[in-house]
């Protein structure tokens, strides 16, 4: 017998129907709801969130997300303050050429914090607490698919843990699914010798067929880059950011899958580098950022890059 069930009068239920709302969203709760309609069940949504809380959160994320934008070079580059969760849904339907991102690792959890040396400066281990945040692949695709252009292809640095999520959700959305190695040469060293130097990032390389691909000759198709961490001036210093990439990795993946006047998307812009990149090869760039201190040292990288290119 089918029957209205009232998520205010059963704690667990409300919960969940919230949690739903709040992290996962609205494709969650339609999935859920049809599954409990087959036996019959029926969720009496005006019921459910009488205070409405989850309409609240989305109101005050919208809010955040429109706060501050930067326009330069004639509409060329974009840069927004705010959630790019929401920023995104903003986004045209198939207007990205590139999207190329560094997204949080969630590495936290595996850090076994800095380790302070009396003969050595101090070895940082630890992220910055956005790392923290879970990052989950899924809840990015639908958008990532409806803003790429047909030609357009998906470059995205991750870490062991999280490749497999990557693959799972995405390989069965896209013609080919492959990855390419970043070496680095100078890695942190592993001062106990407990393993091996984290010398090598992944990067996640998605598209459909007909995608942008510029290459040469066959020499030019390794899936490796070798490259230094980011150092010396092109480091920044103050905001210092533990994951800042160099030009010398983002640049060959921006020529290999642009091309002149391309709009490359970095969701996840921290200060800017993709940015600085896209500039350099005159392409043009959007970035989102949620922390205020990168937003602005990547609002000057930018500038600079724009009166370098004027010279």
């Amino acid at each position: 017998m089918a029957y209205s069930m009232d998520f205010t009068n059963d704690e667990g239920l409300y919960k969940l129907a919230m949690w739903l709302r709040v992290t996962k969203g609205r494709t969650a709760l339609k999935a859920i709801k049809a599954f409990l309609a087959k036996a019959g069940v029926f969720v009496d949504e005006a019921r459910r969130d009488p205070e409405g809380a989850a309409e609240k959160l989305a109101t005050e994320r919208r809010k955040k997300a429109l706060r501050e934008v930067k326009i330069m070079d004639n509409e060329k580059s974009i840069l927004r303050l705010g959630d790019s969760r929401c920023l995104i849904k903003e986004l045209p339907d198939q207007s990205i050429d590139l999207i190329l991102t560094d997204p949080p690792y969630n590495l936290s959890n595996y850090s076994t914090g800095n380790m302070e040396l009396s003969w050595h400066k101090t070895i940082n281990n630890d992220l910055a607490e956005w790392d923290m945040n879970s990052f989950e692949p899924a809840e990015w695709l639908s958008e990532f698919k409806r803003i790429l252009k047909p030609t357009g292809n998906i470059f995205a640095f991750t870490s062991y843990n999280l490749m497999g999520k990557w693959h799972q959700i995405f390989d069965p959305e896209f013609d080919t699914f492959q990855y390419m190695v970043w070496h680095k040469t100078n890695p942190v060293p592993k001062i106990r010798r407990a393993g091996f130097l984290n010398s090598c990032e992944l990067i996640i390389c998605v598209w459909n067929k007909g995608h942008t691909w510029n290459f040469s000759s066959q020499k030019e198709m390794h899936n490796f880059i070798q490259s230094p961490i980011c150092m010396g001036n092109e480091r920044l210093k103050n905001p210092g950011h533990p994951t800042q990439k160099p030009l010398k990795v983002l640049e060959p993946i921006i020529k290999m899958s642009t091309n002149k006047g391309d709009t490359v998307f970095d969701p996840f812009m921290g200060v800017g580098s993709t940015g600085v990149a896209a500039i350099r090869l005159e392409r043009k760039f959007i970035g989102f950022e949620l922390e205020k201190g990168y937003y602005d040292a990547a609002i000057k990288r930018l500038e600079t890059s724009i009166q370098a290119k004027m010279v």
